[in-house]
């Protein structure tokens, strides 16, 4: 692909993010990065290349108005970074997109973590990334599961809080009701599941990167089938692979994860294995995996309800916080943009 032609100038960019991102986590006993002041709301302007570097800061776009009567709804008080394609409301129904931060991160560094501005500006997304709660230790966090990462047990509605964010974007922008999408790093991961389980009529795919459902099964009852692609490294010194704990709380190993999709979207018994993929820097990797190939195994649930479609991609060697090549952001709009919700 020509994005991996363009890998080489943009990898030192993602990689001294990724340097800020594993530093923290490790001076904060296995955290994630020191979140920033929430942004204010960007413009459609993007950067260059796929790992995009900073936000611009050309003119930006209103934020959405949540409340009534002039009182201020949680949208108000945590407003999103936007970026409205070209042409804007012209262009009919668009796609949504809501990109979640990890613990402790924030909207300007999933942003610049993931560089997927460009790519959602060429597809026609309306691209938000909300920003969430800070908690007592100064760290933006998504309550959404038991394991992350409420820690200080604020008890926080993110869950209705994004939903709102949904409806409130709905009223202002021409979104398309069967292609809205949630991608989330870490605690956004979890988070992404929490709303596909919560508003499974409303979301029609999630993105998972080092994320993870539910301990407790029972916890997730969608309304309808989701599309789900989880992305997992199998070093993962986080959020482990193979399952384990968080302050305590189960989580549960990724492959569990995503066999509990296939079941919930009715899907056929056992994955296949698709063509493996090449959307890791090598040199982020441990092991053999740096020498050649791609590195990253792919398993697909087939015969979903209602064309979803459930996958596992497993990063052999990948960490926490891989480096991905811009291959990577092509893949996920090509998923997303792949898995709407069946029209009526």
């Amino acid at each position: 692909m020509s994005a991996h032609r363009s890998a080489t100038r943009l990898l030192p960019t993602v990689a001294a993010l990724v340097a800020v991102l594993l530093a923290a986590a490790c001076s904060s006993g296995g955290q994630e990065p020191p979140a920033a002041r929430p942004t204010t709301v960007s413009s459609t302007a993007s950067p260059a290349g796929g790992a995009s570097s900073a936000p611009s800061s050309a003119p930006s776009s209103a934020a959405p108005s949540g409340g009534a009567s002039g009182t201020p709804s949680a949208v108000d008080r945590r407003p999103p970074d936007i970026s409205v394609p070209s042409g804007g409301n012209r262009r009919g129904p668009m796609p949504l997109l809501l990109l979640l931060h990890g613990y402790t991160s924030n909207s300007a560094e999933v942003d610049l973590y993931f560089g997927l501005r460009e790519r959602a500006a060429a597809a026609g997304f309306l691209y938000v990334r909300p920003n969430g709660t800070v908690d007592g230790r100064g760290g933006q966090f998504w309550d959404a599961t038991d394991a992350c990462c409420d820690l200080f047990d604020t008890g926080v509605d993110d869950s209705g809080y994004l939903l709102g964010l949904i409806d409130t974007l709905a009223r202002e922008y021409p979104v398309d009701p069967r292609r809205v999408y949630v991608m989330g790093h870490s605690n956004g991961g979890f988070m992404a599941y929490r709303m596909a389980c919560d508003h499974a009529d409303r979301v029609a795919a999630v993105v998972s990167v080092a994320g993870a459902m539910h301990a407790d099964r029972a916890d997730c009852t969608p309304a309808a089938p989701v599309s789900v692609l989880q992305v997992h490294g199998t070093d993962d010194e986080l959020v482990p692979y193979e399952g384990g704990q968080i302050q305590g709380d189960d989580v549960p190993p990724a492959a569990r994860t995503v066999d509990d999709w296939a079941t919930l979207d009715a899907c056929d018994p056992a994955p296949s294995r698709g063509s493996d993929v090449d959307v890791v820097d090598r040199a982020d990797l441990r092991g053999t995996t740096r020498l050649a190939g791609a590195e990253t195994g792919v398993q697909v649930y087939r015969g979903c309800a209602r064309g979803t479609s459930v996958q596992l991609w497993t990063i052999r060697d990948g960490r926490h916080v891989p480096t991905f090549l811009p291959a990577f952001g092509e893949d996920v709009m090509d998923f997303l943009l792949a898995h709407p919700k069946p029209g009526a």
